[in-house]
Protein backbone atom coordinates (compact mmCIF):
# COMPACT_ATOMS: atom_id res chain seq x y z
CA UNK A 1 0.00 0.00 0.00
CA UNK A 2 1.30 3.30 -0.96
CA UNK A 3 2.13 6.01 1.82
CA UNK A 4 0.01 9.49 1.83
CA UNK A 5 -2.32 11.19 3.88
CA UNK A 6 -5.41 9.60 2.15
CA UNK A 7 -4.52 6.11 3.43
CA UNK A 8 -6.69 6.49 6.34
CA UNK A 9 -9.78 7.39 4.04
CA UNK A 10 -9.04 5.11 0.89
CA UNK A 11 -7.97 1.53 2.00
CA UNK A 12 -10.39 0.92 4.96
CA UNK A 13 -13.15 0.95 2.83
CA UNK A 14 -10.71 -0.86 -0.29
CA UNK A 15 -9.89 -3.39 2.51
CA UNK A 16 -13.03 -4.09 3.59
CA UNK A 17 -14.28 -4.81 0.37
CA UNK A 18 -11.71 -6.71 -0.66
CA UNK A 19 -11.75 -9.21 2.72
CA UNK A 20 -15.55 -9.90 1.21
CA UNK A 21 -13.49 -11.58 -1.74
CA UNK A 22 -10.06 -12.56 -0.71
CA UNK A 23 -8.15 -13.85 2.07
CA UNK A 24 -5.56 -11.61 2.75
CA UNK A 25 -1.89 -11.79 3.27
CA UNK A 26 1.60 -11.17 2.46
CA UNK A 27 0.21 -7.78 3.73
CA UNK A 28 2.74 -4.06 3.88
CA UNK A 29 2.65 -0.39 3.21
CA UNK A 30 5.02 3.01 3.42
CA UNK A 31 4.40 5.77 5.51
CA UNK A 32 0.87 6.22 6.45
CA UNK A 33 0.05 3.23 4.73
CA UNK A 34 1.62 0.71 7.09
CA UNK A 35 -1.21 1.56 9.20
CA UNK A 36 -3.63 0.71 7.28
CA UNK A 37 -1.47 -2.58 6.28
CA UNK A 38 -1.52 -3.55 10.17
CA UNK A 39 -4.47 -2.52 10.52
CA UNK A 40 -5.98 -5.40 7.60
CA UNK A 41 -3.52 -8.04 9.35
CA UNK A 42 -5.02 -7.04 12.80
CA UNK A 43 -8.40 -7.77 11.08
CA UNK A 44 -7.22 -11.09 9.05
CA UNK A 45 -6.20 -12.18 11.74
CA UNK A 46 -9.25 -12.54 13.68
CA UNK A 47 -11.03 -13.85 11.08
CA UNK A 48 -8.28 -16.80 11.00
CA UNK A 49 -8.48 -17.40 14.83
CA UNK A 50 -11.94 -17.07 15.06
CA UNK A 51 -13.03 -19.38 12.20
CA UNK A 52 -14.83 -16.61 10.36
CA UNK A 53 -15.62 -13.30 12.17
CA UNK A 54 -15.81 -10.38 10.36
CA UNK A 55 -16.01 -8.21 13.39
CA UNK A 56 -12.51 -6.47 12.31
CA UNK A 57 -13.39 -5.78 9.13
CA UNK A 58 -16.54 -3.79 10.40
CA UNK A 59 -14.60 -2.02 12.66
CA UNK A 60 -11.95 -1.09 10.14
CA UNK A 61 -14.57 0.33 7.72
CA UNK A 62 -15.52 2.64 10.19
CA UNK A 63 -12.29 3.90 10.38
CA UNK A 64 -13.01 7.15 8.15
CA UNK A 65 -15.79 8.77 9.73
CA UNK A 66 -13.86 7.80 13.09
CA UNK A 67 -11.19 9.78 12.69
CA UNK A 68 -13.68 12.60 10.92
CA UNK A 69 -15.27 12.97 14.20
CA UNK A 70 -14.16 14.84 17.67
CA UNK A 71 -13.60 13.34 20.98
CA UNK A 72 -16.10 13.95 23.08
CA UNK A 73 -16.00 17.83 24.53
CA UNK A 74 -13.10 18.70 22.17
CA UNK A 75 -13.00 20.60 18.80
CA UNK A 76 -11.11 19.49 16.02
CA UNK A 77 -10.98 16.15 14.25
CA UNK A 78 -9.87 12.91 16.17
CA UNK A 79 -7.03 13.07 13.80
CA UNK A 80 -5.53 16.32 14.56
CA UNK A 81 -5.82 15.64 18.24
CA UNK A 82 -3.79 12.31 17.81
CA UNK A 83 -0.60 14.74 16.92
CA UNK A 84 -0.17 16.32 20.32
CA UNK A 85 3.41 18.60 20.57
CA UNK A 86 5.58 18.31 23.53
CA UNK A 87 5.50 21.64 25.53
CA UNK A 88 8.51 23.41 24.07
CA UNK A 89 7.18 23.14 20.78
CA UNK A 90 3.84 23.80 21.34
CA UNK A 91 3.63 27.33 20.15
CA UNK A 92 5.59 26.34 16.95
CA UNK A 93 3.42 23.60 16.44
CA UNK A 94 -0.03 25.57 16.22
CA UNK A 95 1.32 28.36 14.17
CA UNK A 96 2.58 25.32 11.69
CA UNK A 97 -0.85 23.86 11.60
CA UNK A 98 -2.56 26.96 11.09
CA UNK A 99 -0.82 27.92 8.04
CA UNK A 100 -0.79 24.38 6.75
CA UNK A 101 -4.81 23.86 7.38
CA UNK A 102 -5.80 27.17 5.72
CA UNK A 103 -7.28 26.60 2.39
CA UNK A 104 -6.41 30.15 1.09
CA UNK A 105 -4.35 32.92 2.78
CA UNK A 106 -2.10 30.60 4.43
CA UNK A 107 0.94 33.16 5.01
CA UNK A 108 -1.50 35.69 6.45
CA UNK A 109 -3.20 32.84 8.93
CA UNK A 110 0.52 31.51 9.68
CA UNK A 111 1.21 35.23 10.27
CA UNK A 112 -1.54 35.70 12.37
CA UNK A 113 -1.29 32.32 14.57
CA UNK A 114 2.57 33.09 14.89
CA UNK A 115 1.37 36.63 16.43
CA UNK A 116 -1.15 34.67 18.81
CA UNK A 117 1.19 31.63 19.92
CA UNK A 118 3.94 33.77 20.31
CA UNK A 119 2.43 36.93 21.61
CA UNK A 120 4.58 37.37 25.23
CA UNK A 121 7.71 37.70 23.10
CA UNK A 122 5.80 39.53 20.36
CA UNK A 123 4.90 42.14 23.11
CA UNK A 124 8.31 42.58 24.90
CA UNK A 125 9.82 43.09 21.36
CA UNK A 126 7.45 45.75 21.12
CA UNK A 127 8.31 47.74 24.07
CA UNK A 128 10.95 49.83 22.86
CA UNK A 129 9.29 51.33 20.04
CA UNK A 130 6.11 51.37 21.68
CA UNK A 131 7.69 53.70 24.03
CA UNK A 132 9.48 56.16 21.73
CA UNK A 133 5.53 56.06 20.23
CA UNK A 134 4.48 57.56 23.84
CA UNK A 135 6.70 59.55 23.87
CA UNK A 136 6.07 61.42 20.56
CA UNK A 137 2.56 61.46 21.14
CA UNK A 138 2.88 62.66 25.04
CA UNK A 139 5.20 65.50 22.93
CA UNK A 140 4.59 68.74 21.80
CA UNK A 141 3.56 69.43 17.91
CA UNK A 142 6.67 69.18 16.30
CA UNK A 143 8.61 67.48 13.36
CA UNK A 144 10.66 66.02 15.58
CA UNK A 145 7.69 64.71 17.01
CA UNK A 146 6.47 63.14 14.28
CA UNK A 147 9.67 61.89 13.13
CA UNK A 148 9.92 60.01 16.54
CA UNK A 149 6.24 58.60 16.11
CA UNK A 150 7.23 57.06 12.99
CA UNK A 151 10.51 55.73 14.69
CA UNK A 152 8.69 54.25 17.32
CA UNK A 153 6.59 52.49 14.58
CA UNK A 154 8.93 51.18 12.77
CA UNK A 155 11.29 49.93 15.76
CA UNK A 156 8.11 48.22 17.06
CA UNK A 157 7.49 45.90 14.04
CA UNK A 158 10.48 45.26 13.84
CA UNK A 159 11.39 44.68 17.19
CA UNK A 160 8.32 42.22 17.36
CA UNK A 161 9.21 39.99 14.38
CA UNK A 162 12.53 39.69 15.08
CA UNK A 163 11.60 38.74 18.79
CA UNK A 164 8.97 35.77 17.24
CA UNK A 165 11.48 35.06 14.80
CA UNK A 166 14.60 34.22 17.41
CA UNK A 167 11.86 32.56 19.73
CA UNK A 168 10.86 30.29 16.50
CA UNK A 169 14.39 29.60 15.49
CA UNK A 170 15.06 28.00 19.36
CA UNK A 171 12.70 25.99 19.19
CA UNK A 172 13.85 24.71 15.80
CA UNK A 173 17.40 24.22 17.05
CA UNK A 174 17.12 23.40 20.83
CA UNK A 175 13.69 21.78 21.37
CA UNK A 176 12.78 20.25 17.62
CA UNK A 177 16.35 18.56 18.24
CA UNK A 178 15.67 17.61 21.84
CA UNK A 179 12.24 15.87 21.09
CA UNK A 180 13.82 13.54 18.57
CA UNK A 181 13.55 16.49 15.45
CA UNK A 182 9.73 16.35 15.88
CA UNK A 183 7.09 18.78 16.65
CA UNK A 184 5.40 15.58 18.22
CA UNK A 185 6.56 11.81 19.20
CA UNK A 186 2.81 10.69 18.82
CA UNK A 187 2.72 10.14 22.42
CA UNK A 188 0.82 12.16 25.35
CA UNK A 189 2.17 16.44 24.90
CA UNK A 190 0.13 17.54 27.75
CA UNK A 191 -2.89 16.36 29.83
CA UNK A 192 -5.81 15.65 27.01
CA UNK A 193 -9.35 13.57 27.34
CA UNK A 194 -7.94 12.64 23.38
CA UNK A 195 -5.64 9.78 23.11
CA UNK A 196 -2.65 10.50 21.46
CA UNK A 197 -1.80 8.17 18.07
CA UNK A 198 0.51 5.56 19.53
CA UNK A 199 -2.01 4.84 22.39
CA UNK A 200 -4.29 4.88 20.26
CA UNK A 201 -3.01 2.82 17.42
CA UNK A 202 -2.15 0.09 20.35
CA UNK A 203 -5.56 -0.60 21.20
CA UNK A 204 -7.27 -0.25 17.95
CA UNK A 205 -4.84 -2.80 16.60
CA UNK A 206 -6.00 -4.86 19.46
CA UNK A 207 -9.36 -4.27 18.91
CA UNK A 208 -9.46 -5.36 15.38
CA UNK A 209 -7.48 -8.52 16.36
CA UNK A 210 -10.14 -9.39 18.73
CA UNK A 211 -7.39 -9.30 21.69
CA UNK A 212 -9.12 -6.74 23.64
CA UNK A 213 -11.26 -3.78 23.41
CA UNK A 214 -9.76 -0.01 22.43
CA UNK A 215 -10.37 2.19 24.97
CA UNK A 216 -11.34 5.38 23.05
CA UNK A 217 -14.48 3.10 21.72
Amino acid sequence: MKGGVTSGIVYPLAITELSKVFRLKNIGGTSAAAIAAAAAAAAEYRRCATGGDRSGFDTLEDLPAFLGGSPAGMTGTRLLHFFQPRPGARRLFNTVVAAFGASDGALRKGLLAAARNFWPFLLAGSLPGIAALTLAVMSPPSGLAWVAGLLGVVVAAVGAMLAVSVTALRVLLVDVPSNFFGLTTGMRGAPSAAQPLTEWLTDYLNELAGLRCGADR
